[in-house]
């Protein structure tokens, strides 16, 4: 199902000398240092860079990217990105105690914002976000350039990377929000999510169906993505159900049979 809601990678060509590039939407610039190669010997010439940026809800979804960290905190994303370099198809890694780093239009600014990179998780394949080490906000400048707040932060690592701050729950009381479906749609062949109606936000729901700590009173979108059938042969389900989470909120999804073109037009709507 994913890899039909999955969009082709933006590609640039770069060189070893040069190895600066900006988003077709103009919102992200990446600024590279030199690169190696898996023996850490130094690549020259001319280099492929893959590149994708998340900003919306519904690509957290499509790519498999929510807002949680490693040991399931919830996060407000302020932007993702994932960039990978190549050298005649095989990957490339920056050069020892370099870095690279990105300016960005920034979708929000908060305070805590911080960098993280992210991880696979090897059990579902959805992307996980880990701290970079560095304290909340140091190592991301500020800037305001012809109108538009810009972000400019700092990689170690190639792969995926964010711009988050962790989900304020200050002052709320929270409970756990699970969602129930048809016998037939198990982990299997399902993945349920959690997104934040008026928070850059969204949260898988874990193994037993249920997102802890979220809010009373918040509004919340539970969504169910499904595929049955052979490879070859299958068919999509989606499901959706927006509730004001009230204390151990149940939700109750049937999925209906869907096309990748209802299921996107859904997504582009979160």
């Amino acid at each position: 199902l994913f890899e039909a809601l999955e969009k082709p990678l933006e590609e640039n060509e770069i060189t070893s000398l040069n190895g600066d590039f900006t988003s077709k939407s103009g919102n992200i610039e990446v600024y590279c240092p030199s690169f190696v190669d898996n023996n850490g010997q130094s690549v020259t010439g001319t280099l492929l860079a893959s590149f994708r940026e998340v900003a919306t809800k519904g690509d957290m979804i499509r790519y498999q990217t929510p807002s949680q960290t490693t040991d399931g905190k919830a996060l407000e994303s302020l932007g993702q990105l994932y960039v990978a370099i190549t050298k005649d198809g095989k990957p490339v890694q920056l050069s020892q105690g370099e870095q690279f780093y990105i300016d960005m239009v920034a979708p929000a600014v908060a305070p805590g914002m911080d960098v993280f990179y992210g991880e696979t998780n090897a059990a579902t394949q959805q992307i996980q976000w880990e701290d970079d080490g560095h304290p909340d906000s140091s190592n991301i400048i500020v800037n305001e350039i012809g109108g538009q707040t810009r972000l400019m932060f700092f990689s170690k690592q190639l792969y995926w990377f964010s711009n988050s701050v962790a989900l304020d729950l200050s002052g709320s009381t929270t409970t756990e929000v699970c969602a129930t479906l048809p016998d037939d749609f198990t982990a299997e062949n399902t993945v349920l999510y959690l997104v934040f109606e008026n928070r850059n936000s969204v949260l898988r729901l874990g193994s037993n169906n249920c997102a802890a700590d979220i809010p009373v009173g918040e509004n919340v979108t539970l969504v169910a993505l499904s595929v049955q059938g052979n490879e070859g042969d299958e068919t999509y389900y989606l499901a959706h159900s927006s509730v004001a989470v009230s204390a151990g909120q149940q939700v109750a999804l049937t999925p209906a049979e869907s096309s990748i073109s209802e299921i996107e037009a859904f997504l582009n709507g979160l």
